[in-house]
């Protein structure tokens, strides 16, 4: 009879994040990259879509929430925030950060981070903050929304005036970072601007 090691789970789960951070390739995006759904410890909430968790294995993971995208924060003169961003990071420090949480990544992002599912029991932190008018269902390329219930959950928070569907005609994030940040403004320069 033939032995086989038996590996302990961290190296499984070091695996398939390791996996995530490599799928990712130059000038690409990343196809989906299905894991076995991950245990970890949030420990840090960057916005309203972003956080790091922390695997068994004692490595971080950052994290971009899957199908939405929360209001930009800002990043100084330059890269000016949008209203309701700081309320959608807080909201979702609130629901996951310390908390133990299962992550289900299914791609990688340009920047490296893994594209998860935060499940929070029968939904996911990101539906609520969807649901909450804290972020909106993510628009803004094509196949950047997987779980389409985030349309429905949209639209009710739009039509109960919730979050940032408060305001008038809120900016999505996709359209912000073009009008705010790509646009010529005084005092900033661009990379690849000419003095």
């Amino acid at each position: 009879m033939k032995l086989v090691p038996v590996l302990p789970l961290a190296v499984f789960v070091s695996a398939a994040a390791f996996g995530l951070a490599q799928a990712r390739t130059a000038g690409t995006r990343a196809a989906a990259t299905p894991t076995q759904p991950v245990l970890a410890k949030v420990v840090y909430v960057d916005d309203g879509d972003t956080l790091v968790a922390l695997l068994p294995d004692h490595q971080q993971l950052k994290v971009r929430l899957a199908n939405i995208d929360a209001p930009e924060t800002g990043h100084g003169h330059c890269r000016p925030g949008q209203p309701h961003s700081d309320q959608s990071g807080r909201r979702l420090a609130e629901l996951v950060k310390g908390r133990q949480v299962e992550l289900r990544c299914m791609d990688t992002d340009r920047y490296g981070r893994s594209v998860c599912d935060v499940v929070m029991g029968s939904t996911t932190a990101n539906r609520i903050l969807v649901q909450e008018g804290l972020a909106w269902a993510n628009r803004g390329g094509n196949g950047y929304v997987r779980d389409r219930a985030v349309y429905e959950l949209e639209d009710r928070a739009r039509a109960a005036h919730v979050g940032l569907w408060q305001d008038r005609s809120p900016t999505p994030p996709w359209v912000w970072r073009h009008t705010e940040w790509l646009a010529p403004q005084p005092g900033c320069v661009r990379k690849g601007d000419r003095s």
